[in-house]
């Protein structure tokens, strides 16, 4: 067999989202610091807090959103700008062993497009961060005007929001970062007329700990880019919910990734495919009657 080659290089992937979590801490770091000295000037002996009383704190994270739309832009972009520069170096590598028509139908990959959409969304996520913070402290006193909640009890609770932006600026590097990396490999595995991939799962069938009993059971499996399965209802659990169909890292906190089916032996025959919903077992020769046969004689 072959020696499987992969399209990520996930010590530079890990940085990089490491480096975006970093940028997010900003923000989390400047709501918390917000929040917390505005309500330490709040009279919190009295009965309760009013909507009067964080009216002020409400707009400074509103406007705290607009002000940080340029930065948020200039992150974004640095994040995407890394992922598809590690993205473009890999297939580099690959594009050695394919044919010349391939070479110029992956140079022609509309990767730009790709791109601005995930930077829009990560624009997008990046301002929400103090405005679901402003929301919250806004929830936070609308609700206590409800269940009668002493203002003491009410302040503990809206100085946790930093804490709680912070766990989702966590969530949002960690996703984020891995759903740009899939987009990024399946834009230019499209482009050269490959439709097949395959699942990987971090730390294999084993897991490491932390991966989703579901996603170490797709480890291996062939699937199409068009038709992504439910890992969650193909194999389900108690107490489990189903979050749909997605591709790997293409959903929250998700570290699996897509391997593209570029040689038939960078994987073991029989495989494991996913196909019509189902999972089966097909050999190579009964894979063929179903994938473009016109892509891997020119990839052989």
């Amino acid at each position: 067999m072959a020696k499987k080659q992969r399209i990520i290089n996930y010590t530079l992937t890990k940085r990089i989202e490491q480096q975006y979590g970093r940028d997010l801490y900003n923000v989390s770091s400047e709501v918390d610091r917000m929040v917390n000295s505005f309500i330490r000037r709040i009279d919190t002996s009295k009965e309760r807090i009013e909507i009067e009383d964080v009216s002020d704190l409400i707009e400074k994270l509103q406007e705290y959103s607009e002000k940080i739309n340029d930065w948020a832009t200039k992150t974004a972009n640095r994040m995407i700008y890394s992922l598809e520069s590690q993205d473009l170096k890999q297939w580099e590598q690959h594009s050695k062993k394919m044919s010349v028509l391939m070479k110029q139908q992956l140079k022609q990959a509309d990767i730009k497009r790709i791109m601005n959409q995930y930077m829009n969304d990560n624009v997008r996520l990046i301002t929400s961060l103090p405005l679901n913070a402003a929301q919250r402290v806004h929830k936070l006193v609308t609700e206590n005007l409800v269940t009668g909640k002493r203002a003491s009890s009410v302040a503990k609770e809206i100085m946790k929001t930093g804490q709680v932006t912070q766990s989702r600026a966590n969530l949002i590097a960690r996703t984020e970062t891995s759903r740009a990396v899939t987009g990024l490999v399946m834009a230019r595995a499209e482009s050269i007329g490959l439709d097949w991939f395959c699942w990987k799962s971090t730390g294999g069938f084993s897991g490491d700990g932390r991966t989703r009993k579901a996603h170490r059971k797709m480890e291996g499996v062939v699937m199409k880019w068009d038709t992504p399965p439910n890992p969650e209802a193909l194999f389900p659990e108690p107490k489990v919910k189903a979050y749909g169909n997605y591709l790997p890292g293409a959903t929250f906190n998700c570290r699996c990734w897509a391997m593209p089916l570029i040689r038939l032996d960078d994987i073991t025959w029989p495989a494991k495919i996913f196909t019509g919903g189902r999972i089966v077992k097909m050999n190579k020769q009964q894979f063929m009657k179903i994938a473009n046969q016109e892509f891997y004689k020119q990839a052989a």
